[in-house]
């Protein structure tokens, strides 16, 4: 073990080299009353908080990124496109759980059943923003939190189809099912 010697002078502290008539940087300071300091700190916290209530406000979102969801899309088949001008066979509503906990889609609770050749119109609302889809069925449609997006297609194919939701905080759930029959249900 390193043995220190003590030194016998107590240690001085160095001779300035700061001329004698220079202003003194080492003044003492007047401390701040802790009244101002509250006041102060409480003002940035209401400044900070107006900021970002103005960023979530209604009507103060950015558009919604598509090159974000670019990658969820899939072809869709021209036979799938409903034109606006073909009548809805089925209209489905359908609100995206606010706690991004997908429902059970092997049930029919979140299911409906309807014939291959029909045209659905799919009316989803969802507390984020993201983009919704039926793979294989229709395009992506993109979605800002708390507003109603529609999404039409035509079911071509005979099977079960789920309904998707892509968040924008990552997640991806199915939230409905259709359940397309070959003949009319």
């Amino acid at each position: 073990m390193p043995v220190t010697e003590e030194p016998d002078e107590p240690l001085q502290p160095a001779e300035s080299t700061r001329p004698a008539d220079a202003p003194s940087s080492t003044r003492r300071r007047r401390a701040m009353p802790r009244s101002v300091l509250a006041a102060t700190l409480i003002g940035a916290g209401l400044v900070a908080g107006l900021a970002i209530a103005a960023a979530w406000a209604p009507g103060s979102e950015t558009p919604v990124d598509a090159a974000r969801y670019a990658q969820f899309c899939t072809p869709v088949p021209p036979a799938a496109v409903a034109p606006d001008s073909d009548p809805s066979d089925h209209r489905i509503d359908v609100l995206v759980p606010r706690d991004i906990v997908a429902p059970d889609l092997d049930g029919a609770a979140h299911a409906t059943r309807i014939a291959r050749g029909e045209v659905v119109e799919f009316r989803i609302t969802a507390p984020i923003e993201g983009a919704a889809s039926v793979h294989g069925l229709s395009d992506l449609v993109l979605m800002k939190a708390g507003e109603r997006a529609t999404l039409r297609f035509r079911a071509i194919y005979s099977g079960r189809f789920p309904l998707h939701f892509h968040g924008a905080d990552g997640s991806h759930i199915g939230v409905w099912a259709l359940d397309v029959t070959p003949t009319p249900s």
